[in-house]
């Protein structure tokens, strides 16, 4: 169970952890700008914020995912080949 556990962790967190952290930033900065400024709605503008934000670090951080994503799939490959087809 804890190979489970690391795989997990190493095939979802570490790829995204850089997004995860960029928009807990931005949400971060927008809380700021939300207490330091109350007469300015924050939440419509923050929501546009987050979604450029996001879709831009999503575009930048794509091939390292994608990279990611075709080692998992060699790897279930060869998982295939030797646990259910006996090959080796």
């Amino acid at each position: 169970i804890r190979d489970v556990a690391v795989t997990g962790v190493q095939t979802c967190a570490l790829p995204i952890s850089p997004l995860l952290l960029a928009m807990l930033s931005v949400n971060i900065g927008m809380g700021v700008l939300q207490r330091s400024t109350p007469s300015l709605n924050v939440f419509s503008v923050g929501f546009a914020v987050s979604l450029i934000a996001g879709f831009a670090l999503l575009f930048i951080l794509l091939p390292m995912i994608s990279e990611r994503i075709v080692e998992l799939w060699q790897q279930s490959a060869e998982f295939i080949r030797q646990r259910l087809l006996g090959a080796r």
